[in-house]
């Protein structure tokens, strides 16, 4: 369908540097066979340029191609600084803007800690945290609502409850893997006599699948770390442990939220030589694998990006280890402002 349209369109006199929903809209660029239903079908954000879709669709048709061929390119990469970030580039209309939400939370959450903590490794889980965000703003009133509201870039608690909906679905079905170990827990602990409103309990109970307990975080603050710290290494296969201090719960803690999210798939492990961006060689267990993997190059960014995906019994949900391999000579904390300042880049599919 948006292939149709380029047709039309790059036969006509018009500018690639236009919003494509212009011409989305222009009835006298399609053919009999596209109808009102499928023009109101689309969605596309406003920043979205014609020339953005042509080039997605040139890059598709190359691969397809390629794909056709059987052509296949491998490469000895030698790895400098490896940060792991989930690449997804999609300038065509999503089904839902609610899709991105967390998304773009994620994008903005790595791009403050990256700017706080350069030259040292990152690991954090945008989802993780969307969550348990997004359980606190549902509760939330007046001007914290909004402040919540506006950086997960919804509109209202509503869209952002469908939005969690749809991430623990996900989980949920990818729970049934067993390939892939992949659990994901929300936990609510509440002083005890601490009133929570009925509406808030249904919708943590059936929207974010928590379950919720009551502490006497007052008279008893050692035994309730103990048995949430408990609780969490449980969940994470004990991975995680001592989550809380005793400092950390108070007289004035009210309600703790906690989510969990624990991932596991086996890995084949040989020792190489890692790269620093301080120039440092050190040899380390690295992930070893000889495979044919969706692999592209980035002459703007000047990066390699490869897509590996972990094995899966189900074929709808696929997840996938992004590497963003910086050229030699090239600074990862310069591909990142790039990055930041093109958010676009940042939603490659």
């Amino acid at each position: 369908m948006l292939k149709r349209l380029m047709m039309h369109v790059l036969n006509a006199n018009v500018s690639l540097d236009v919003p494509i929903q212009l011409y989305l809209e222009r009835i006298d660029l399609w053919n009999d066979r596209v109808t009102d239903a499928d023009l109101t079908a689309f969605q596309v954000h406003d920043d979205i340029l014609l020339q953005h879709t042509y080039m997605i669709l040139c890059g598709l048709e190359r691969q397809y191609q390629m794909r056709n061929k059987h052509q296949s390119k491998q490469n000895n990469i030698v790895i400098q600084s490896v940060e792991i970030i989930h690449l997804l580039f999609l300038p065509v209309p999503l089904p839902s803007s609610t899709t991105t939400s967390f998304e773009q939370f994620g994008l903005k959450l790595y791009s403050t800690v990256s700017q706080n903590k350069k030259n040292e490794n990152i690991f954090l889980s945008p989802a993780s945290i969307s969550l348990a965000m997004s359980m606190c703003t549902d509760d939330a009133r007046q001007e914290t609502l909004n402040q919540m509201l506006k950086t997960f870039e919804v509109s209202s608690t509503k869209q952002l409850i469908k939005t969690a909906e749809q991430i623990i679905h996900i989980f949920s079905i990818a729970n049934q893997d067993k390939q892939i170990q992949l659990t994901l827990a929300n936990h609510l602990y509440a002083q005890k006599a601490y009133q929570l409103q009925e509406e808030y309990l249904k919708i943590v109970q059936n929207s974010f699948k928590a379950d919720i307990k009551q502490k006497d975080f007052e008279n008893e603050g050692a035994q309730a770390v103990q048995r949430i710290n408990t609780w969490v290494e449980q969940q994470t296969n004990n991975l995680i442990r001592n989550l809380l201090s005793i400092k950390d719960v108070t007289f004035e803690t009210k309600l703790i939220i906690i989510n969990s999210i624990y991932f596991k798939q086996d890995l084949t492990n040989e020792n190489a030589d890692f790269h620093e961006a301080n120039g440092k060689i050190s040899n380390v267990a690295s992930m070893h694998q000889r495979e044919k993997f969706a692999y592209a190059e980035n002459n703007d960014l000047r990066v390699q990006i490869v897509h590996v995906p972990y094995k899966s019994e189900d074929k709808d949900t696929e997840f996938v280890f992004t590497v963003i391999l910086p050229n030699r000579g090239v600074q990862l904390d310069v591909v990142e402002q790039k990055l930041a300042s093109q958010p676009n880049l940042m939603q490659i599919k």
